[in-house]
């Protein structure tokens, strides 16, 4: 007759490493969204981004991974300098884009020194873009 109870104990073992792991990938997923920005647009719609940046420090931002071109088409990026005059003054960085069909797509930035190839950014900003018909 074959022991049950050990059969029991793994499968029991099994259902809690199981549920631990599930665990943190749940947390990891709210965590990551909860400092994300949303974003609401419809198809065909243009919307812009704006990140403050400092380029006399060498830092820019830089899309992080690669963009979802079915649901959303970058347009253009530029820098716009401080209006002050003053040498180190900060400004800020504005990317367009555009809404090319109705979906959910992550936008994620680093800022970075672009000629650090194995720099970590000083950095990271998300956007979640709920694309509406």
């Amino acid at each position: 007759m074959a022991n049950t109870g050990t059969g029991r104990a793994s499968a029991g073992i099994l259902i809690i490493a199981v549920s631990v792991v599930l665990f943190f990938i749940l947390f990891f997923a709210i965590r990551n969204t909860e400092n994300s920005k949303f974003i609401e647009t419809s198809v065909g719609r243009s919307f812009t981004i704006t990140l403050d940046s400092n380029t006399t420090t060498g830092y820019q931002w830089q899309i992080a991974r690669q963009l979802d071109t079915g649901l959303l088409e970058l347009i253009d990026s530029k820098y716009i300098a401080p209006k002050t005059g003053l040498a180190g003054a900060p400004g800020r960085e504005e990317w367009f884009f555009k809404a090319t069909r109705a979906g959910k797509a992550i936008i994620s930035f680093n800022y970075v020194r672009p000629w650090e190839k194995d720099g970590l950014p000083t950095q990271t900003d998300s956007f979640i873009v709920i694309i509406r018909e």
